[in-house]
Formats: structure tokens, sequence, C-alpha cells
């Protein structure tokens, strides 16, 4: 695989993930107007953007952040997701690209969908 490709699958797995993550809120919201089955659907997809979350931690994020993924975490439920290595960066306080770049996925792309997904409230003092 060259870099070209590898950093496009990156990208598309990435917006594919967070496309399901933003279905799935929207669906919840408007559970009352959708037909069961629709909803069941979608939900099912939430398994699938859940895989794809995972993988993109593991591989993906582990070139961003240029670390590997802490599989034993802080807590004994911890999921291997990029929120969670978003959580523990923010957690941390470390300033850097990190940093700069969890905050900025969890305030403009996960919060306003979920609010309170990456705790930003906790550990923020803005």
């Amino acid at each position: 695989m060259t870099a070209l490709q590898f950093v496009l699958t990156g990208i598309g797995l990435f917006l594919s993930t967070y496309m399901i993550f933003v279905l799935i809120f929207w669906a919840k919201a408007n559970q009352k107007s959708l037909p069961k089955v629709l909803q069941w659907v979608i939900m099912g997809l939430g398994g699938i953007g859940f895989i794809g979350d995972v993988v993109f931690n593991i591989i993906f994020a582990t070139v961003i952040w240029l670390e590997l993924p802490d599989f034993k975490g802080a807590h004994f439920y911890y999921m291997p997701t990029l929120t969670e290595r978003m959580r523990d960066t923010i957690k941390a306080g470390k300033p850097g690209y990190r940093m700069t770049l969890s905050i900025f996925i969890c305030k403009y792309m996960l919060e306003p969908w979920d609010f309170g997904h990456c705790n930003l409230a906790r550990y923020l003092d803005d």
C-alpha cells in the first residue's frame, strides 16, 4: 500500500465512521417519527461504525498521534475507540498537537451531536 492509499483509506474510514455517528444521533433525536425497521437498520450500522472506530484508532490514529493506543485505560470497561484516546489525551493535559487535535475533534465534530461525549467540560475550563 502506498502512502497516498494509506492516507486516503484513513480519511475514508474516519469520514464514514463519523457519518454513521451523526446518523445514529440523528435517529435518536427523531426516534418517534422514524419507522421501527429504519431505527433497527440505523442501530445495526452502529456496530459497523464501532468496528470502524476501533480499526481507525488502532491503525490510523496511531500514525497521527505517533503513539500506540493504551488498551488498559483508566477504567475496567475501556473501549479501544478514538473517543477514549482523545479523552485520555485531554485528561493528561499535556500541551501539543495531540491535545489541540483532540479538543478540535471533540468540540466541533462530536459534542454538537452528543453533548458530553468527550467530557470536555470536566477537563477544560473554557
